[in-house]
């Protein structure tokens, strides 16, 4: 096969694993964000971007993602949220800050280095047709 067909299948499959790891990392985020109350903002991203159809966790995030919005919409919890946002707030340790985020990086690394020979191999396979 010619090199611009073979981009015709690694690009869309490379697009979807650099959205799903996104994605990951959006609801890592934002669910680590939920359960301190510390972003409305970022609680409700979180359990959108787990209802979409490229996130890791698929269906399990479809359900999980529709209970989040559902719990994030009630009266109680709106309240808890700007509760605490209007108490002086203590920053966390730099060590915790650091931490999520080298794990996060981590997590990101881990799946390139995992899903990009993947792709590689799924194209490859695919120029053979």
């Amino acid at each position: 096969m010619e090199r611009a067909s073979i981009l015709v299948f690694v690009l869309p499959i490379m697009l979807l694993l650099f959205l799903s790891m996104l994605s990951g990392v959006f609801m890592i985020v934002g669910g680590l964000k939920m359960l301190r109350l510390q972003s409305y903002g970022w609680a409700m991203t979180a359990c959108v971007v787990a209802v979409l159809p490229f996130n890791p966790v698929g269906f399990i995030g479809l359900i999980i993602g529709i209970w989040g919005l559902v719990v994030l919409n009630q009266p109680s919890v709106r309240a808890a949220f700007r509760g605490l946002a209007r108490r002086p707030k203590t920053d966390p340790p730099a060590s915790h800050a650091q931490s999520l985020w080298l794990i996060i990086l981590a997590l990101v690394g881990i799946g390139l280095v995992v899903l990009v020979p993947i792709a590689a191999i799924l194209a490859s396979w695919l120029m053979h047709f």
